[in-house]
Parts: C-alpha cells; sequence; structure tokens
C-alpha cells in the first residue's frame, strides 16, 4: 500500500520506523523497493495466483527437514519460506509424501547439513503421480489425517 493508506495505521508504521526505516534505507536491496514501509520482495505473481484461494501451502526454504503447512490467506511468509498456490489436500499430500521429500533431497542444494528446498529443481521437476478421483481423494484424506496429528502432539 501507499504510504499515505499506511498511515492509516499508526501503531504499525511507528513499529517498522523504529525498528526497519534506518536497515532499509541503507540496504544495498533499497534500490529495489525504496518504500521501506513495504516487504521488499513483495512477490505480486504469487500473490495473484493465492488470491482466491482459502489458503496456501508454505515449506521450509532450508531445514533439516522438507516441512510443509497450511497458511491462511493473509499471511505473508518470510523469505525463508517457499510459497505454493496450492489450496487442495492432495497436493499437501503428495508434497509431504516420502516420495516427494526423498525427491528434493537429492534434487536440492544444501546449506552445511541441512537441505536447501529450491521450487526450481525439487518442485518444477517433480513427477507427480497420474491418479483417479479416488486416489486423490485418499492421498487427501491421508494428509488430513497427517496434519491433525501433528496438530494434536503440538498442543
Amino acid at each position: 500500500m501507499s504510504l499515505e493508506r499506511a498511515m492509516a495505521y499508526p501503531a504499525a508504521l511507528e513499529i517498522l520506523r523504529e525498528q526497519a526505516q534506518e536497515a532499509r534505507e541503507q540496504s544495498t536491496s533499497y534500490h529495489r523497493n525504496p518504500r521501506w514501509w513495504q516487504f521488499l520482495w513483495p512477490r505480486p505473481e504469487f500473490r495473484n495466483a493465492a488470491r482466491d484461494l482459502g489458503r496456501f501451502i508454505a515449506g521450509t526454504a532450508t531445514a533439516k527437514r522438507v516441512f510443509f503447512v497450511w497458511c491462511e490467506p493473509n499471511w505473508r511468509p518470510s523469505n525463508s519460506t517457499n510459497m505454493f498456490a496450492l489450496a487442495d489436500d492432495y497436493s499437501m499430500g503428495v508434497l509431504t509424501s516420502t516420495v516427494h521429500c526423498e525427491w528434493a533431497s537429492k534434487k536440492s542444494s544444501t546449506l552445511e547439513d541441512r537441505i536447501r528446498y529450491t521450487p526450481s529443481s525439487a518442485f518444477d521437476t517433480f513427477p507427480w503421480p497420474q491418479t483417479t478421483n479416488d486416489q486423490r481423494e485418499q492421498i487427501g484424506a491421508l494428509a488430513r489425517e497427517l496434519l491433525a496429528m501433528r496438530l494434536s502432539r503440538s498442543s
């Protein structure tokens, strides 16, 4: 949003002034986005692709394990996250599968002992399974079950 529109949120803008303005204005990336109150990489292509989705998938960019979660449409994950404009349980099931995670670990680079999941080499090259509607629903059901189990163990 414009600075004038952002001024409608004075408390948030003050936090940005205190915590980010000076660093952003001194950054070598400042010329890419001189609007210090905005995200440096607002990802308009992704925002357009995910605009009408009720949720989207985010995954670790660098971690010991490849891990995916559902995100609310108004969330803005950090640059250390990969985002996918996918909203169906089948896609979450495929991405969280051992097959995909093994593929990703073989196709991605590493940083020290951690996987650096790169969408261009791991996601874009992954041979998504050719499935029937019943198989898609079964995979989606398993994904829902897995995520429910994760949630129950974290609380």
